[in-house]
């Protein structure tokens, strides 16, 4: 027993005891180059005007400028616009093509 190692993350609680890491509200997301070449091939490469719609500031913002970082460098011409959502928040990642842009949200 003494030999086995045990890692142990916990995430989101609210009390207790945890041994190991203890992660608070939501982690951060990062774009895989797996998850990039996912997006590339749901968007319409006829069209290389991209919209990414996100809430301001913190995690979701950090990942809507890797996506733009990922998106200008396969060349799409991408914006970021911030937006306030209504309840419930928008969760995931959602694709919707357009005529003159792609949205992403």
């Amino acid at each position: 027993m003494a030999d086995d190692i045990f890692n142990v993350s916990s995430f989101n609680q609210l009390g207790g005891i945890t041994a190991g890491q203890v992660n608070i509200g939501a982690q951060q997301r990062h774009l895989t180059n797996e998850k990039g070449e996912q997006l590339i091939k749901m968007l319409n490469q006829d069209n290389k005007e991209v919209k990414i719609v996100c809430q301001p500031g913190d995690e979701s913002l950090n990942y809507a400028n890797e996506m733009r970082q990922f998106l200008e460098k396969n060349g799409f011409e991408v914006n970021i616009v911030p937006v306030l959502y209504d309840n419930p928040p928008q969760r995931g990642v959602g694709v919707n093509p357009g005529k003159n842009e792609i949205e992403i949200y």
